[in-house]
This record gives C-alpha cells, sequence and structure tokens, in this order.
C-alpha cells in the first residue's frame, strides 16, 4: 500500500525475527528536495492502517509539522536577510542581527529550531540576567528571537512559537538605567548660558527649546532654515549604521535616513535664541573650516566634522559629556534634554497637543504617557481645580441654609 500523498505500509522483520509492519508518512522536504518521512512500526496491518491514518491526520493539523535540519543561528540568518531585511529599516535590521550576535546566538545558536522549547528560552533569559545584562538589553533580545521562531512557526516549521508562553522581565525600581532626571528650568538655563560660543551653543539651544532627537539636529542642513519665516523643517535623521559581513564582522557608518516616523517631518518655529545662536554657530564651523584647511570637504550639514563631513552621534554624546563636566552641570543623555524641553513646554501652560505635535509624536497618548507624570503644575491644577468646585458648591449650600452671606474658606 503506497502512494505519493499517504506514504506507505510494508512488511519487515523486527530484530527477533518477528513479522511487523512500517509506516512511511512524507512530512516536508530535506534542504537538498528530498522528501522527509516519518517512519513508525506496528505489529499487524490492522494497526498500521490506523498508525498511518493518525499521522496524516496530525501533518494536516500541523501537529508534525516537519522538523527542520538548520540550526536557530542557520534559520534566523536567513530569515533575517531574506525576509526582515525587507520589512524593515536596513539600520532596523542591523539592530536585529547585532542582538541575535551578541545576545542569542553565542547560547542557542547551534540549537536546531525543532529543539528549542520555552524550557531552553526561560533558561537562556535566566542566564542572561545572571550575567547582570539589563531588563532593556534581555527583553530586547526575547523580542527578536520571538520573530525568527514566530516566522519559523506561521511558515509550518515548528509546532509552535516557544518564545510566545515565555513573558518578557519586568524591570526592578532599583535597577540602573541610562536615562537620567531631565533638566530644571535652572539647569537649563544654565546650560544654554554656558553653552554661548561653544560648539554646542546652537545645538543645546534647539535640543532645549525646540525639543528635537540628537539624530534630527545632527541631519540638519542648512536649507531646513527658512530665517524668513524663522522656521525650521526637520526632514531626516543622522544615525550610525552596523552592516555585518558574511563572517558576522560588523562595520558601522554614518549614514543619513528618513525621520523616525511620519509625524516627526514637521516645521517648527525657531525662537529668538536660537536664530541667535544660529549666527554664533556660523562663525563656529567658519573657524573648523579654516583650521581644516585643504582637507575640509564642503557639506550642507550643519553640525559638520572637524573636516566637513556627518558628524557620528557616539561623539557628539562624548563631547556633550566632557562639556557638561567643564561647566559643573550635571551630566544627562542628549536624548533627556529633549525630556527637559517636553516638561519645561508643560510646565509653561503649553497644550498637551502642542508638545506632541512640536516633539513629531504620532498620537498624543505617546506624550501623556511619557511626560506627564513628571509636571506638577498638571497635578495641581487639578487639585485646585476640584477644591474650587467642591468650595463653590459649598458656599451656595451654606449660602440657602443660613440665609446670607458665608465667607469662603
Amino acid at each position: 500500500m503506497s502512494n505519493a500523498t499517504n506514504g506507505s505500509i510494508f512488511e519487515s522483520t523486527n530484530p527477533s525475527g518477528k513479522l511487523v509492519y512500517k509506516v512511511e508518512v512524507p512530512n516536508g522536504y530535506h534542504l537538498n528536495g528530498r522528501r522527509k518521512m516519518i517512519r513508525r512500526t506496528a505489529a499487524t496491518k490492522a494497526e498500521a492502517r490506523n498508525l498511518q491514518r493518525t499521522l496524516i491526520a496530525q501533518i494536516e493539523s500541523n501537529r508534525l509539522a516537519p522538523a527542520r535540519e538548520e540550526t536557530l543561528e542557520q534559520y534566523s540568518m536567513w530569515w533575517l536577510h531574506t525576509v526582515k531585511a525587507n520589512q524593515v529599516r536596513y539600520s532596523t535590521a542591523g539592530d536585529y542581527e547585532d542582538r541575535l550576535r551578541r545576545w542569542v546566538l553565542p547560547f542557542l545558536g547551534r540549537l536546531k529550531l525543532s529543539g528549542i522549547e520555552s524550557r531552553s528560552v526561560e533558561s537562556w533569559m535566566a542566564l542572561l540576567r545572571r550575567k547582570n545584562f539589563s531588563t532593556k538589553t534581555i527583553n530586547g533580545a526575547r523580542t527578536v528571537l520571538y520573530g525568527v521562531m514566530q516566522h519559523a512557526y506561521q511558515t509550518g516549521l515548528i509546532t509552535r512559537n516557544p518564545v510566545a508562553v515565555v513573558r518578557p522581565y519586568r524591570a526592578n525600581r532599583d535597577e540602573k538605567t541610562s536615562v537620567q532626571p531631565h533638566w530644571t528650568k535652572e539647569e537649563a538655563l544654565k546650560a544654554i548660558t554656558a553653552s554661548v560660543g561653544t560648539e554646542f551653543d546652537l545645538f543645546i539651544n534647539i535640543a532645549l527649546t525646540m525639543g528635537l532627537r540628537r539624530g534630527e539636529i545632527l541631519g540638519l542642513k542648512w536649507s531646513d532654515f527658512n530665517l524668513e519665516k524663522g522656521t525650521l523643517t526637520i526632514a531626516r535623521t543622522l544615525k550610525e549604521e552596523r552592516r555585518f559581513d558574511i563572517s558576522g564582522k560588523a562595520t558601522v557608518r554614518v549614514v543619513a535616513d528618513k525621520t523616525k516616523t511620519r509625524a516627526a517631518e514637521r516645521t517648527l518655529q525657531a525662537g529668538l535664541s536660537v536664530l541667535v545662536a544660529m549666527q554664533r554657530h556660523k562663525e563656529y564651523v567658519d573657524c573648523l573650516k579654516a583650521d581644516a584647511g585643504t582637507s575640509w570637504q564642503e557639506t550642507e550639514w550643519v553640525f559638520p566634522s572637524a573636516t566637513g563631513t556627518a558628524l557620528a552621534p557616539s561623539n557628539v554624546y562624548n563631547r556633550f559629556v566632557k562639556f557638561c563636566k567643564a561647566h559643573d552641570l550635571r551630566v544627562i543623555r542628549i536624548h533627556d534634554m529633549r525630556h527637559t524641553s517636553a516638561v519645561l513646554g508643560l510646565e509653561a501652560g503649553v497644550r498637551l497637543e502642542g508638545v506632541s505635535q512640536a516633539l513629531g509624536h504620532s498620537r498624543v497618548d505617546v506624550t501623556k504617557s511619557i511626560y506627564a507624570p513628571y509636571v506638577q503644575v498638571l497635578a495641581d491644577e487639578f487639585t485646585t481645580a476640584v477644591d474650587d468646585y467642591l468650595n463653590e458648591a459649598l458656599l451656595h449650600a451654606h449660602e440657602g441654609a443660613l440665609g446670607g452671606e458665608v465667607q469662603k474658606f
């Protein structure tokens, strides 16, 4: 009994010479194109037929998905370069590959896809925790692994995604993080004053008064300024893109890319402090050009390197730290200046919608969830309004009861 769909049943003898029936059912293909077969043994022909029907039913219901020969490393690299590379930005794909190579493959890479179980994932995450990697790092690596295994599951290569039932870790409140509390109004004013005439003059003014991201500031070109209207257009971002060669060696280059989201493409009114700082910054760039001499390259970058080329974001941060220490400023991340700008705006009474649009958020609830908890004035506004509202009602009630005016308390 045999056909291409159902497989076959044939007689055989076991090592003791007893007659048995072998069942073979096709289940997918090997990498070389040959069919994979599931093989089972039954004592009688009737049992063999029942076993054959059971195996076919299990395959059709995806409970016996074909076991792939690839290891996680082989499959994840194929998935990344063939599937994911056509769905996300190149820089995002590079970030995925970096996470895979650093946090996933050294621990799970040699396992076959079919051999990775939920327990394997739990053990791997626990190991990273014991090695004191941050919750953000562990969860980020888990996210990429989930994507790999989900694709394998959806295409029928494995019967389920073992990562799906493993929950991401929750960060402890006392866990160290690179995120720093935003600058206060006084600290922001001190930073702006200290920056005058330095390489961070225009940079800090834009970051604190307009709330741009680091890459958005570094991606500015002189043509983005409209001096007649006093506006600044954010049309791109500058980032460091990591590329891997076939051996896994990474190289990093600075590239200009589209903004983070469509909402991040925006035009903002530049304040007087920015426009004045821009004139001082032009003088600073002229000094760079003079120092570079013949090695200078003419470009449109507002914030060029010492030779006129695009400025690497990581280099900017290192110099920013030195600037803060030199001027006795509390060191924060450059992105924390964006947080400072948002909080100062809310404290100044700017509507939440206005802050959201200026920051280039796609949704107001994103702005609210990130920044509202840090603005005391919003909470004070609520309690004061409720107190006034209740006081007014109580006054009316007392006036009605006593037939006269009651002093407000």
